[in-house]
């Protein structure tokens, strides 16, 4: 095995515990605990980054280029617009009620199906003008 494909392993696996910790966080209600899983998660970040940069100082990651200010506001832009279509269709305080009722994720998330369609179809089309312009970007930069 050569030591490319161990610093990957070894990056996906601590990726993966970092996850791992995250979902164990949000459903521990046990302060104590939530505390411990936190100091985890704060440790795998750490080891995560201190092996992601030996990687790159091998040559073995190459980061992706920095995004350019403009694309960053149009990004910001569309995203804050289908958040203010979604608060004025009244939609948000209906996706959220299943969770900050006590009655759970699953029926909060059930919600969805109340938002209005035209709010379904900005979210899909700032999610897609975000896609393809990243897309773009990307294969711009390969050149």
């Amino acid at each position: 095995m050569q030591d490319r494909d161990i610093f990957t392993d070894v990056l996906a696996g601590t990726k993966h515990s970092i996850s791992c910790y995250t979902n164990a966080i949000t459903e521990t209600s046990n302060q104590q605990l939530r505390s411990t899983w936190q100091t985890l998660r704060g440790e795998a970040e750490q080891m995560q980054y201190q092996i992601y940069k030996m990687a790159e100082q091998k040559g073995y990651y190459t980061p992706a280029p920095q995004a350019n200010q403009q694309d960053l506001q149009s990004i910001k832009s569309s995203l804050t617009s289908a958040v203010n279509n979604m608060n004025t269709s009244g939609t948000s305080s209906n996706i959220f009620s299943g969770a900050t009722s006590g009655t759970g994720m699953g029926q909060g998330s059930q919600s969805m199906a109340g938002m209005t369609s035209s709010s379904k179809q900005n979210m899909t089309s700032s999610s897609q003008q975000l896609f393809t312009n990243s897309t773009n970007k990307q294969t711009k930069n390969k050149k």
